[in-house]
Parts: C-alpha cells; structure tokens; sequence
C-alpha cells in the first residue's frame, strides 16, 4: 500500500507510484472520477466486486435494482451499463426509471437481447455512476 499526503488542493504520492503521475488535482476525485461502479451476476443474483455499492435486489427477469452504500448529491447522476455476451446475442442494459424513481442511493437496471427484446438475466453486468457526492 502506498503511502501518501494529502493538501488542501492535491493528492500527492511518497513516490512508491512509477511513472510521473504523482498527484492528482482534489477538483477531479470530487467532480470527475466515478463515485461507484459494479459488476453484478443476474443470473446468480450477487455482486461479483463493487466499489460503493451495499446491495442488488432480483425484481423479475433481467431487472435488478442497485442500492449504493454513498448517497450522491442528487438523482441526476449518469449510469453508464454493459453486460456480457449471452446466447449469441448482446444484451443491451438501460436504467428503468418508469419502474423504480431513482434516488440518491437507488437505481434499477434492465437487461435485454438486443436483437429481441427479451428480457434476460444477463451472466455479467458493469455499471458506473458519475455525479456528486452528497
């Protein structure tokens, strides 16, 4: 583990980081770095590996809803999804807020074939979040 300083403006490293990237402006980890990501299994129904997030809930084939352990600043935040490959078809993954109102904490995803329409729990779902924090 790296061991660092933190200014009132920068993040900077001891040095253990190669390269010449040392710091990192305060502004960005507040505004520009992604506040949550996660990568879920529908088809077994457990987080696979996430930062900031507590919690997936099964609502109904291809449709899960994503609790985050961070509440963000407002609901206007981004989501940007993608699954896995599945059946010979790619699952296209969008936010369902005609199902569920997002929060500051909750959101609900659907999966579907592409090339059908179905409904479908995909093996493998990404999801980020881009916004403020609270």
């Amino acid at each position: 583990m790296a061991n660092g300083t933190i200014a009132f403006d920068t993040l900077s490293t001891s040095g253990q980081i190669s390269g010449t990237a040392k710091s990192v402006d305060s502004d960005y980890l507040a505004s520009g770095s992604a506040k949550a990501w996660i990568n879920l299994s529908m088809s077994g129904g457990s987080i696979t590996d996430s930062f900031s997030f507590s919690s997936i809930t099964d609502v109904a084939v291809g449709r899960f809803t994503c609790t985050m352990s961070t509440a963000l600043g407002n609901a206007t935040y981004s989501v940007a999804s993608d699954s896995t490959f599945v059946g010979g078809a790619c699952n296209a993954v969008c936010l369902r807020d005609d199902q569920v109102t997002r929060t500051t904490t909750v959101y609900q995803i659907f999966s579907s074939q592409s090339n059908a329409g179905t409904a479908t729990d995909s093996t493998s779902v990404m999801s980020q979040i881009q916004g403020d924090l609270a």
